[in-house]
């Protein structure tokens, strides 16, 4: 009867995993079911593992609480490098901190499960599918910054003319621009000017790009995300 007892626990934090695998699959993260699966149940199973191995062993049960509590803490640590391959950078754009948080998050769904916090395992769940799913749309509605890469090439001669007027016609209070890097080729008389763009809000990438090509001795705008 212990052990059926014990085996509800794992049985409940895979299905709380499930759900939010099923979240992270449909939003085409590199985490989805099956791993959250593994995750949350794995969890749950090291925990309940020792419970079991405690309730038929004739030691007592003294220092049961200390021993969880390792497992706890190694089990969060072993996470956190899972959840850290699933980031990805490129320049200044990060992809994967959500997913990472959610494997991190199904692993304490999975202690809690374990340990025979019902309401707890419960709750949490449904708190994390409330972030996933809810928060999402609304942070999608917060004015964030946003930052994009601008690369002009300009005539030598009027290297200093562009700048000043790239600063009248197309940054304003809510775009700033910063010089990140400068090339100079002898050959053509060209200069290749690059700036890291800030902007707040959703960019008018068109607008931007625009405005710099129509300045007199701008030759070619590139802008990218």
């Amino acid at each position: 009867m212990v052990e059926w007892a014990l085996l509800w626990r794992i049985l409940i934090a895979a299905g709380l995993s499930a759900i939010i695998g099923i979240e992270r699959e449909f939003h085409g993260r590199p985490a989805g079911l099956r791993t959250h699966l593994l995750v949350g149940s794995g969890a749950a199973l090291v925990i309940v593992a020792l419970q079991a191995a405690w309730a038929l062993s004739s030691q007592a049960a003294a220092g049961l609480p200390t021993e969880i509590g390792r497992l706890a803490a190694g089990i969060i640590t072993g996470i956190g490098f899972l959840g850290a391959g699933t980031i990805i950078k490129v320049g200044d754009w990060v992809r994967g901190l959500t997913t990472a948080a959610s494997l991190w998050f199904v692993a304490t769904l999975g202690i809690a499960a374990g340990l025979g916090a019902w309401l707890i395992a419960v709750a949490g769940g449904v708190v994390g599918i409330a972030i996933l799913a809810v928060v999402d749309p609304l942070a999608s509605k917060i004015p964030s910054r946003m930052y994009q890469m601008m690369r002009i090439t300009v005539e030598a001669s009027r290297q200093k003319e562009v700048q000043e007027q790239l600063g009248s016609c197309c940054f304003d209070e809510k775009t700033r621009a910063t010089l990140v890097n400068w090339e100079w080729d002898s050959t053509l008389q060209r200069v290749t000017l690059t700036y890291r763009v800030r902007q707040r809000g959703v960019p008018d990438l068109q607008r931007i790009a625009e405005r710099a090509s129509s300045i007199d001795g701008v030759l070619e705008t590139q802008m990218t995300l």
